[in-house]
């Protein structure tokens, strides 16, 4: 592909996912659902056949993926959730295996494996190693890394160690940061609720 169909085919891409996202948080699956497909097909046409060798084609596709999953999640499609789910999961997978991950990859993919659209693809445990290592490579000092371990322990129902993570987040989390902080408040809040101190 030239380079002017490239960038002609990314702003379609881009306008699509935009639409397609808003539709679905209105919950307006059948609508986000169309437009979920076209995406993809946008996405692949702009991969093509280099997808992973190149993580920001890579992570494009992801968010297509997650888009059609989602949209079918919602309108009850489970097989199809699930055939797009684990081809996301594959690349989410290979983006954090890579010889120098990303941080962010090996966090994202600790994500997918923590909380699944495909309830029986969740991997707590294999999750929580993942993230372990996410939080190694980002050195410690991001409170997202943080809350992620938080939730992953969680998963596992060891609140101990879930609200020792979130606390630890609440301790790095920048003043100018208040959306972050009122997310972690309110998870340290379902931490207690769901899994109290002994």
């Amino acid at each position: 592909m030239n380079p002017r169909d490239l960038n002609s085919q990314r702003r379609l891409y881009d306008i699509l996912h935009g639409r397609c996202q808003m539709l679905l948080k209105q919950g307006r699956a059948p609508e986000g659902y169309v437009l979920a497909k076209q995406a993809l097909d946008a996405a692949r046409r702009l991969v093509e056949n280099d997808a992973l060798d190149d993580p920001s084609r890579c992570r494009l596709m992801i968010a297509a993926l997650s888009d059609v999953a989602w949209a079918a999640y919602q309108r009850g499609l489970p097989e199809e959730t699930e055939r797009v789910h684990c081809e996301a999961l594959e690349l989410r997978r290979q983006l954090a295996e890579r010889e120098s991950p990303q941080p962010d990859d090996v966090r994202q993919y600790a994500v997918y494996l923590n909380w699944s659209a495909v309830p029986q693809m969740a991997d707590p445990q294999r999750a929580l190693a993942v993230a372990q290592r996410a939080l190694e490579l980002s050195g410690g000092t991001d409170p997202v890394y943080w809350q992620t371990l938080g939730w992953c322990y969680y998963a596992l129902k060891d609140g101990a160690r879930a609200r020792e993570c979130v606390e630890r987040a609440l301790e790095l989390v920048p003043d100018e940061a208040t959306a972050l902080r009122e997310k972690l408040c309110k998870q340290l809040e379902t931490i207690k609720n769901d899994l109290p101190a002994d």
